[in-house]
């Protein structure tokens, strides 16, 4: 690989993490409420629900510092959110599941007893995948 393809992809990699920065925000302030009642999510931003929640433990003795971006607690259920904006679903989904794991391990042992599922929306087509 040259100088040159390795400078192209940081900047496009930059550009990507600011975008996705930028659409975090957008989401935290005021959720486009069209497109959520159309993926079927708005328990994810009622009452029960909060946005960008802290999350550390450990997990096979590892210690794991996440920020979730829609956590819903409710006294039988655990369900939280993340949002990605990747246009190709598949690229990253290994790393993503991944993640997705470590926040249900991460929850599982902060709420004992309580069933979790976590669940992707992809701003790119505004779908609800669930992951775990």
């Amino acid at each position: 690989m040259t100088i040159h393809e390795i400078l192209e992809l940081r900047k496009k990699k930059k550009m990507a993490t600011a975008h996705g920065a930028a659409i975090h925000k957008q989401l935290q302030a005021a959720a486009p409420m069209e497109q959520i009642r159309a993926a079927g999510i708005e328990r994810m931003f009622d009452e029960h629900s909060r946005a960008e929640v802290p999350i550390a433990g450990n997990i096979n003795g590892k210690f794991i510092s996440r920020r979730i971006d829609r956590l819903r607690i409710t006294p039988d259920k655990i369900e939280f959110l993340d949002y990605k904006t990747d246009a190709d679903k598949s690229e990253r989904m290994p790393q993503y599941t991944a993640q997705m794991r470590e926040y249900a391990a991460l929850l599982s042992a902060a709420y004992p007893g309580r069933s979790t599922a976590g669940y992707i929306l992809w701003l790119c087509d505004w779908t609800l995948e669930k992951v775990v």
